[in-house]
């Protein structure tokens, strides 16, 4: 005959489970945030998200050139200051093909401006 506990009369319901005493009881206190803070704190994460992403965007070089339409340029510029520089030095060196290497620098700064300046007016 059945007990109508649900559990087939083998006395394992719920009623017979063991309670532990050094369980946390339910907190029914509300959280001590107010609407404003919550706010901000999710302004705050979709801001920091937005960062993360920019930064998985631009990769290894782009942390250096930056990013869009400003990349190309910026590579450009540094490509004229370092070619500059060597320029500058070849004049320390003393050699009989130094020259050479002057010439070759000069196109690589003239070609870097002329990119620079020439993609500043692509509209």
């Amino acid at each position: 005959m059945a007990t109508g506990n649900g559990n087939g009369g083998n006395g394992n319901g719920i009623g017979n489970a063991i309670v532990d005493p050094g369980a946390e009881e339910i907190s029914t206190a509300p959280a001590a945030v107010t609407p404003q803070q919550e706010n901000l704190f999710f302004a705050n994460s979709a801001r920091q998200h937005q960062i993360d992403l920019q930064k998985l965007e631009l990769g290894f070089l782009g942390k250096f050139f930056g990013g869009g339409a400003k990349a190309g340029t910026n590579i450009a510029g540094f490509t004229a200051g370092v070619a500059f520089v060597l320029f500058a030095v070849t004049f320390l060196i003393k050699g009989e093909d130094m020259a050479t290497v002057r010439s070759g620098l000069l196109s690589v700064i003239t070609s870097a401006m002329g990119y620079i300046f020439g993609a500043s007016r692509k509209d």
